[in-house]
């Protein structure tokens, strides 16, 4: 069930950042991207990850959603800061790894 979670955590990240890249009328507003990452990032840990273990606390899980925000926030602004070159596609994949994984 845990594969299945990140595998929808990491198609939905992967089509933001692509509708991101595309999409030079989406470029101006990338502060959605985070906003929305979080509340889908949000539903689908409530169902994976809270619904199968319930001792997980409630705080436990709202700081790890504020810090996953966070994240996303600073990676989305990089991509936003570095637009091309190879800075930009080092931001583009290692980010998305590093928000899945984490």
């Amino acid at each position: 069930m845990l594969f299945v979670y990140y595998a929808l955590k990491g198609f939905f990240l992967l089509s933001l950042a692509r509708s991101y890249v595309v999409y030079d009328v989406l470029q101006k507003q990338w502060l959605v991207f985070p906003i929305v990452y979080a509340i889908a990032l949000g539903l689908l840990s409530w169902v994976f990850i809270l619904g199968m273990n319930p001792q997980i606390p409630a705080d436990v899980w709202k700081i790890w959603l504020a810090q996953s925000f966070g994240l996303a926030v600073l990676y989305f602004y990089l991509l936003k800061t570095f637009e091309e070159g190879m800075l930009f596609w080092i931001v583009l994949l290692g980010g998305w790894l590093g928000l899945i994984w984490f």
